[in-house]
């Protein structure tokens, strides 16, 4: 098993994507492209992150580019990466006046799904988003978007002990 540095490097390329920001009942509320890249310095030693959102212009010019840059040479403990690249980060401790919050991260042929959820000092869900992308490099085929009808049937899984999960139709 790797480090927890060399998990996080499976995370590393450019990434192109968007962040979907959702209501706590799961409406799209607004939906920013994005290019997030994590770049190897140092011979890995350094990871360089650069997240840059394209907001649209209120006066229908070029999107507004916000952007955000920091480098790592550690991790946190808030964070915890798996061989793969997936991981999972969130509030260590709660306090009264702290917003916590939980990102969930999986990796699978050359995309990433990242799921946030904050919540707000009362310990209420407040903020959800959804965080899809892909490495354009790659050349991997968009897959076609998943429906209910998708969903419906007879799905088997494992957890410790062989369980059946089963989907009905409702009418």
């Amino acid at each position: 098993m790797g480090s927890q540095w060399e998990n996080f490097l499976q995370n590393l390329g450019e990434w192109h994507g968007s962040f979907t920001q959702l209501s706590t009942r799961g409406e799209v509320l607004k939906d920013t492209p994005s290019i997030i890249s994590l770049e190897g310095l140092n011979d890995n030693k350094t990871v360089r992150l650069k997240l840059r959102r394209f907001s649209p212009n209120p006066s229908g010019g070029e999107p507004e580019v916000s952007e955000l840059v920091r480098e790592y040479q550690s991790l946190g403990r808030d964070i915890l990466f798996f061989e793969n690249g997936n991981f999972c980060q969130g509030t260590i401790q709660l306090s009264p006046y702290s917003e916590p919050g939980a990102e969930f991260g999986f990796i699978y042929n050359y995309r990433r799904l990242r799921f946030v959820q904050l919540y707000n000092t009362d310990g209420n869900l407040s903020q959800l988003t959804l965080i899809r992308e892909k490495q354009l490099d790659k050349n991997i085929p968009e897959r076609p978007p998943l429906t209910v009808g998708d969903l419906l049937g007879e799905w088997e899984g494992e957890q410790g002990e062989r369980i059946l999960l089963k989907t009905v139709r409702q009418s």
